[in-house]
């Protein structure tokens, strides 16, 4: 009865060690709630400079922050461009990573004047931002 009973005891002891340890305090660096809804991460989408020319740099910013931290290791950041006066139904996607302090950046130029729309594409912290900026291009 003796070798029965330990026979049974050890793996129960060890499946009670397991289980234990699986409900450890993990360190959440964002000082996220367990549980209940969590604060929404926040985007702010910036177009620089503000009037845009054929041909000239444009600077696309995304600042990812959550509870005013910046977000650096956000799951997937994307730029996306798209013409919004009707001549084309093209966009271009661009995927950027973090450049320190929640900031993700994207520059390119444009050579045909024109509205176009840039929408940032966020997925951090199990949640999806997408913000949008309408901006013109002109001669």
């Amino acid at each position: 009865m003796k070798i029965c009973l330990q026979r049974l005891l050890l793996p129960a002891l060890c499946a009670l060690i397991l289980l234990l340890g699986g409900c450890g305090n993990k360190q959440d660096p964002y000082n996220q709630a367990s549980v209940g809804v969590t604060e929404a991460i926040l985007v702010e989408l910036t177009v620089i400079p503000g009037e845009v020319k054929v041909g000239e740099s444009i600077r696309f910013e995304a600042k990812v922050t959550y509870q005013d931290q910046p977000v650096d290791d956000a799951k997937e950041v994307m730029f996306e461009l798209v013409r919004t006066d009707g001549s084309t139904d093209e966009s271009v996607m661009e995927t950027v990573s973090s450049s320190g302090e929640g900031l993700y950046v994207w520059e390119t130029s444009l050579d045909e004047a024109g509205e176009y729309e840039v929408t940032s594409h966020v997925t951090a912290l199990d949640q999806h931002s997408m913000p949008s900026e309408t901006f013109i291009v002109n001669e």
